[in-house]
């Protein structure tokens, strides 16, 4: 078998681009992906923090229900980031983020149906096991499709633009 053919086994992540060639179209379609999926996940966050009042007025529970909502993400989220990114390294990193952003869309939807704090509580807590695998493969995907001397580059606009999506994410969650 040649170098360059895949066993069936072989993880689905981009090959690597040329170490001093120009980014790639597809490059710079990866880094978009990316940007949306880290700004749908932060801004996420703070539609659950401010649905405070809603949730318990149409949902029932008190101030507890509210804090298991918020704490069932992060938690789902962070347990899940170590473990997801190994994960990625072995299977695919564009297949789990692929996974991680279809399950972090449809537990999303799933979040805005709930009929009961106790299903809205259980979908959060997937939709943090979905985001903790969306946001570690996304990163690790640009760094694979861009060369090396063009990713500072690539990454620079993405800190000021998270920084901006923390700030106005309640304002557009509102």
């Amino acid at each position: 078998m040649s170098t360059d053919q895949r066993s069936p086994e072989a993880p689905a992540t981009p090959p690597a681009p040329p170490a001093d060639g120009p980014p790639s179209r597809t490059a710079w379609l990866v880094l978009i992906v990316v940007v949306m999926a880290d700004v749908m996940d932060l801004i996420d966050s703070s539609i659950a923090t401010l649905a405070g009042p809603s949730i318990h007025a149409d949902l029932g529970g008190g101030q507890v229900t509210v804090q298991w909502v918020l704490s069932a993400y992060t938690a789902a989220f962070a347990l899940g980031l170590v473990t997801s990114g190994r994960l990625g390294d072995v299977l695919g990193r564009r297949r789990l983020f692929l996974l991680g952003m279809t399950g972090f869309t449809l537990t999303s939807l799933a979040c805005g149906l709930a009929p009961d704090p106790l299903f809205l509580i259980v979908a959060r807590t997937l939709q943090g096991l979905c985001g903790s695998v969306m946001i570690p493969q996304g990163l690790a995907l640009v760094k694979v499709v861009f060369p090396p001397r063009h990713l500072r580059k690539a990454l620079t606009p993405v800190g000021p633009l998270m920084g901006l999506t923390m700030v106005g994410g309640p304002i557009l969650a509102g």
